[in-house]
């Protein structure tokens, strides 16, 4: 290989190929990684299409594999292959339509395997056919602006190639540790109490396990809450329509003009929050 394609050569040919786009940053952390993977594939007579298919092989043997760790390594193997089978192409100046197309095939068929295994992790069906509806379209439209010749890199989004993997690897990586994770909608603004209230930090189990406690809307404000519901046209408890600011049980809650707002809860008791987060 390094007699065919030194590697400011590889630089300047995947810049070709894509538009004129600058070589720097992740993009050419990575561009360095794979040239170097490659060079014993290409030592060996691995053509791009056959990478193409191992990744292929490596999405059918993650999911026959779901169900133990092996999954792990097979995920990131798919996606590997499917890195480098282009690096091959342009290092040995194999790149051609065809090729693109196998490449192309390649990745919906092990994206498909994907979403099958996202659902069958416990994700909910319209969540995965959504996600994977977004990133084929994604992918459709660059294909339809590359066949009207348009080569450059024109946006980058969260429905990366690489992203996608993450949201099957993240699981798998929690399963793997036995960790489990208890998401709430704490917020700092709804109490002087909660106005140290972490994004992410260990809260005791009633067995006094230790269980990951994420606050997701930790630093939202009660109007944005309230936006979002409205923009995204989302239920809402009646009872905040009649002066209830914060709603737990029927002994718990009361009208409050308290600044807090939670301040309607527990009244004439010394505490303010319910026995989930205490």
């Amino acid at each position: 290989m390094s007699e065919a394609m030194s590697r400011e050569e590889f630089f300047i040919s995947w810049s070709a190929l894509h538009g004129g786009a600058q070589v720097k940053g992740i993009v050419r952390a990575w561009l360095i990684i794979s040239f170097y993977i490659t060079r014993p594939l290409i030592v060996m007579k691995f053509s791009p299409n056959s990478l193409s298919l191992l990744s292929i092989i490596a999405g059918v043997g993650f999911l026959l594999a779901l169900e133990s760790h092996w999954a792990i390594a097979l995920l990131v193997l798919s996606l590997l292959l499917d890195g480098i089978d282009g690096t091959v192409a342009i290092a040995t100046g194999k790149s051609s339509k065809f090729g693109a197309l196998v490449d192309s095939v390649a990745d919906r068929f092990v994206e498909g395997l994907w979403a099958i295994a996202l659902y069958l992790l416990g994700a909910p069906w319209q969540i995965v056919l959504t996600a994977w509806l977004a990133a084929f379209v994604q992918e459709y439209l660059r294909a339809r602006v590359g066949g009207l010749g348009v080569n450059q890199v024109l946006f980058v989004t969260w429905c990366e190639r690489p992203v996608r993997a993450t949201l099957i690897f993240i699981p798998l990586i929690g399963r793997l540790f036995d960790l489990d994770l208890w998401i709430t909608g704490m917020r700092r603004d709804q109490s002087s109490e909660r106005a140290s209230t972490p994004l992410l930090g260990l809260a005791a189990r009633p067995d006094n396990s230790d269980v990951w406690k994420l606050n997701p809307l930790v630093d939202w404000s009660r109007e944005q809450v309230w936006a979002y519901l409205k923009e995204n046209n989302l239920p809402h408890n009646v009872l905040h329509d009649r002066g209830y600011r914060s709603i737990g049980c029927w002994p718990c809650t009361q009208i409050s003009n308290s600044s807090d707002e939670r301040g309607g809860r527990w009244p004439g008791f010394d505490k303010k929050e319910c026995g989930i987060h205490t």
